[in-house]
């Protein structure tokens, strides 16, 4: 069971989520998830211009080969100030066959979160029935959105794959005193590639953006 919930006065207008179910016993894969708060120990970088905080993940089963490690963000609550904007991003970093670090920032104004959860997976990079991949937007002006296709680094051999799971890892967006929008969506998945229009609508718009994507046949 999934639930989609919001608190205090946020209200929802639209929302979708990617749902994948991953067996204990699946040693393709390694997943977890680590939630961050006003309590954990955010550092400022040295203009104190951006908030660093960071957790040492273990695998509970180690890995043969260094795997790719991917970053979901499933829970947010960000407060209201600075009114009109969010920045945060997340990454995983010092990976080994044993674990990783897990790191999440947040910027422009903001020095923590109240809360935001990251769900992790990860997987064999040589495993021959997986793809998956990071997408990221940089700009110095504001944008609406990003679009273009993924192409497999090696085509699926028979068919599309039968799973495709995209989610958003990170965001800087502004908007104002109206909704914020802000979304990964894609089309076209065929056995070497997908297409995809990622980041903002309407009135919001965004400077950065990082989203994660997981194809499983």
């Amino acid at each position: 069971m999934a639930v989609v919930k919001t608190w205090s006065t946020t209200h929802i207008i639209s929302f979708e989520v990617s749902i994948l179910g991953i067996s204990e016993s699946d040693e393709r894969f390694e997943v977890g998830s680590s939630w961050f708060h006003t309590g954990s120990l955010w550092a400022p970088n040295s203009s104190e211009t951006e908030w660093v905080s960071t957790q040492n993940i273990t695998f509970d089963r180690p890995f043969c080969a260094i795997p790719t490690v991917r970053l979901f963000m499933s829970y947010l609550d960000a407060g209201r100030e600075p009114v009109g904007s969010l920045s945060t991003t997340s990454w995983a970093e010092n990976v080994t066959s044993h674990g990783f670090t897990l790191g999440t920032k947040v910027w422009n104004g903001r020095t923590d979160l109240f809360g935001v959860t990251l769900r992790w997976i990860a997987h064999d990079p040589n495993e021959p029935t997986i793809r998956s991949g990071d997408l990221e937007h940089i700009s110095k002006e504001w944008v609406r959105d990003k679009t273009g296709t993924i192409r497999f680094d090696s085509p699926f051999p028979t068919s599309a794959p039968s799973v495709l799971v995209l989610g958003i890892a990170g965001m800087d967006c502004n908007y104002g005193h109206k909704n914020l929008r802000f979304q990964i969506q894609e089309s076209n998945l065929s056995s070497e590639s997908f297409d995809y229009v990622a980041g903002c609508w309407a009135s919001s718009r965004m400077k950065y953006g990082r989203w994660s994507w997981i194809a499983i046949q």
